[in-house]
């Protein structure tokens, strides 16, 4: 096992316990924006973390765009100050009022959800309506 990595007091460990170290994380931040191209072209998933430590060192690389699974990881990620967070499923019924809600909240961070049928456009609308506010609608196209 590589050093860097040993528990140095393992038994003082609450468990199940959530290690993270910082100079791979900011390591691999920097790895993916070359990758891509500078930060600006990320738009990291937050569901391989779902922690605000990962981030906030992500937010400190200069990353601001961030996608979404769930509207858990959705108002961490509005928490976090980000400056545009994806809902990247198609939100309706009582999820579209929470999206809205979201938007109505943090008004700083932009909210964009996706849609995959009329329905969906419907529930989005008649929500951001409610609420006095706009969410930005990205078209899941299927087209098999």
């Amino acid at each position: 096992m590589d050093p860097r990595y040993m528990v140095k007091d393992a038994e003082a460990l609450d468990t199940p316990a959530l290690l993270l170290y910082e100079e791979q994380i900011r390591h691999n931040i920097a790895e993916m924006a070359k990758l891509v191209g500078g930060v600006s072209r990320l738009r990291p998933h937050v569901k391989t973390h779902k922690c605000p430590e990962v981030l906030a060192l992500q937010r400190a690389a200069g990353v601001e765009r961030f996608k979404c699974a769930t509207p858990k990881e959705a108002e961490m990620v509005a928490e976090g100050r980000a400056r545009e967070l994806l809902l990247a499923y198609p939100v309706t019924g009582p999820l579209a009022r929470r999206a809205a809600l979201l938007q109505k909240r943090y008004p700083g961070c932009k909210v964009d959800v996706l849609a995959d049928s009329p329905l969906h456009v419907q529930a989005l609308s008649a929500a951001c309506r409610a609420e006095g506010v706009e969410l930005g609608v990205l078209v899941d196209v299927n087209p098999g």
